[in-house]
């Protein structure tokens, strides 16, 4: 893998990763898995990348804490097509391989869905907010930077735990690094 995830000596303190400049270089951070899909649940995180070519990341919550040795959770190829390696989870993916520049609400469940088709793309090094709501019937709806940017009609399946997932990986050989600012999750009793 790439530099780990480190917290960075800063006033306010961030996290950050890099992804070696080798094809499929990932670096994922994660939490336990605590969160239950069945319960309403806000998530919501302000990160940015050094660079948005050439990469793919991933910011939610999945039901495993690292994937594969070369695979991320979500990824997007040609024609739109998410892949989802997470059996379970609800996120955004970002992946220059889509035809379509810009960021994907998904939902990993017994039926995959997707939102947002790319509406909006990150910018070089510019944080930016990203969040969604799980609501009672256990269906997620997208934020970016406080405006709310779509909604999937699928829901979660009710049985998996879930933990907080970010990852970053370089699609050809050059390094990226992805900055964490915060994460906050809440989950009602």
């Amino acid at each position: 893998g790439g530099t780990p995830f480190a917290i960075a000596v800063a006033a306010g303190g961030t996290v950050a990763g890099a992804a070696d400049d080798e094809a499929a270089d990932k670096e994922e951070l994660a939490s336990e898995i605590i969160y239950t899909t069945s319960a309403v649940t806000y998530f919501e995180t302000r990160l940015k990348i050094s660079d948005i070519t050439t990469v793919a990341f991933n910011v939610g919550l999945s039901d495993a804490k690292n994937e594969a040795a070369t695979t991320i959770a979500w990824t997007v190829g040609g024609s739109d097509a998410v892949t989802t390696n997470s059996d379970d989870g609800v996120g955004f993916v970002y992946d220059t391989r889509a035809d379509t520049d810009g960021l994907f609400g998904v939902v990993s469940a017994a039926t995959d869905d997707k939102e947002g088709a790319g509406a909006t793309a990150p910018v070089n090094d510019t944080y930016i907010k990203l969040a969604f709501a799980i609501d009672s019937s256990r269906l997620v709806t997208f934020y970016v930077n406080n405006v709310a940017y779509g909604s999937v009609s699928t829901a979660l399946d009710a049985s998996p735990l879930l933990c907080p997932y970010i990852a970053e990986q370089s699609t050809t050989t050059a390094s990226r690094t992805l900055t964490v600012d915060y994460i906050y999750v809440w989950q009602a009793r």
